[in-house]
């Protein structure tokens, strides 16, 4: 039913205030935020940072439920909560260190990325625009710094009718990118040519059905590895480079390093091994974050050495039933600093010049939230509607910029015309039923 009305879904969500949740933000440069003090010396480090997210029952299959967490570790097989990080929406995570601050990229919501100061708290965040043949842009980030260059490797997104992962018709060949930051920008990356891995999936009976969720590895002696999950299990492949094509260490045949789980992330530990955590269950935790060591990174891991690295008793903050899925895993990061730092919260513009947000801006008016209230279900159903269907398509995306430029008029008019503001309840009212197949 959203796909057929698509474009009047479009015209009911500006008008309704789609942007409802989210908080009024200024473009790069026209003003500083809120400053709050950063001391990190108050902050308990550890040797390694791993990024996750964290869901519950049939939400863990809406991303736009996923909540990012971080967690740090001295032996990388017990992990704790990081004090002074406050989780956000988002899903499948990837942390990376870059030009002396900390960055988080994932999907799930409308933002992508978010930039960490030393202890710990969000101080930007933004949206990724892909420039190259990838229509719908990227989902499964791997980031990785390599030559003074930012690198995202990554699953082609499918838009929102598709299957980024697995065929939507057979047969089909599914491919890991890569892209490269223009200038140095966070926000900004052009796809490189060709892919970096390939599985072509001849039909339903075909033995691997998914080929997503890859990961990026440069070994100590100038290897790369590259993990690719296939849903219940991990691939690995290898290059001398980071561009062109990896091949399996045993190509032509495919080496599966573990079959216990997928979505992958791996890091070479200090005495040249190679730990792989992959998403898990254990029949006392559920679902949980495994890791599993190899000697070289290409040689399989035996189901039976997979260990918990991360449960829901990592906190009680976290239900029974809570799941941990999708980690990526890098060293503690060295920030050259002070002791004492003042942090400023800087609302920034991204490539597609639609203003982001800051936790410490003033809230945006938004007329849905006026009838319904702030924390309605109508309210929260165009949140999902713009990060799950608009935040994926062109249209949807020049909407939203739309939505920036003319909203203060349209607010202004609703509050000063209250049969306008009826009429308008009325679209939202009709786009709830469209969104409930009504």
């Amino acid at each position: 039913m959203v796909k057929k009305n698509f474009t009047g879904a479009l015209l009911i969500y500006f008008f309704a205030g789609a942007f409802c949740g989210q908080l009024l933000s200024l473009e790069k440069g026209s003003g500083a935020g809120a400053e709050t003090q950063c001391d990190p010396s108050s902050i308990t480090t550890y040797n390694y940072l791993m990024t996750f997210h964290v869901c519950t029952g049939d939400q863990c299959n809406q991303p736009q439920y996923h909540m990012v967490h971080l967690a740090g570790s001295d032996d990388g097989l017990n992990w704790s909560l990081i004090e002074g990080f406050e989780p956000f929406s988002g899903s499948v995570p990837d942390i990376v260190f870059y030009n002396n601050a900390l960055y988080i990229y994932h999907t799930g919501t409308w933002f992508q990325w978010h930039k960490l100061n030393e202890c710990f708290e969000v101080v930007e965040e933004g949206e990724v625009l892909l420039e190259g043949d990838d229509a719908y842009g990227f989902v499964d980030p791997s980031m990785i710094v390599d030559g003074g260059n930012l690198i995202m490797v990554y699953l082609p997104g499918a838009g929102p009718a598709g299957n980024p992962a697995g065929c939507n018709e057979y047969p089909c060949t599914k491919e890991i990118h890569s892209a490269v930051a223009a200038d140095d920008s966070i926000s900004s990356f052009i796809q490189d040519d060709g892919y970096l891995a390939s599985m072509y999936i001849e039909n339903r009976e075909s033995e691997i059905q998914l080929f997503c969720d890859p990961d990026i590895l440069k070994l100590q002696n100038g290897t790369y590895l590259l993990y690719v999950s296939t849903g219940g299990g991990a691939l690995v492949y290898q290059s001398t480079t980071l561009t062109g094509i990896f091949v399996s260490p045993d190509d032509p045949n495919l080496v599966t390093m573990s079959s216990v789980g997928g979505v992958p992330s791996a890091i070479q530990a200090p005495d040249g091994s190679v730990w792989l955590y992959v998403n898990g269950y254990n029949p006392a935790d559920g679902g949980v974050i495994l890791r599993g060591v190899s000697s070289d990174g290409i040689t399989p891991i035996n189901e039976n050495d997979f260990e918990v690295a991360i449960s829901h008793v990592i906190s009680n903050e976290f239900s029974d039933d809570a799941v941990m899925s999708s980690p990526s895993i890098i060293e503690w990061p060295e920030w050259v600093t002070t002791t004492s730092t003042t942090s400023t919260i800087n609302p920034t513009t991204t490539t597609t010049m639609i203003p982001t947000t800051t936790t410490t801006s003033l809230p945006q008016p938004c007329p849905a939230e006026s009838i319904y209230g702030e924390h309605s279900r109508e309210a929260d159903l165009l949140r999902h509607f713009r990060d799950g269907v608009l935040s994926n398509t062109t249209e949807g995306q020049e909407m939203i910029k739309f939505y920036y430029a003319l909203s203060p008029v349209v607010v202004s008019a609703l509050e000063e015309n209250p049969k306008l503001r009826e009429e308008v309840k009325g679209l939202i009212d009709g786009i709830v039923a469209i969104v409930n197949g009504e």
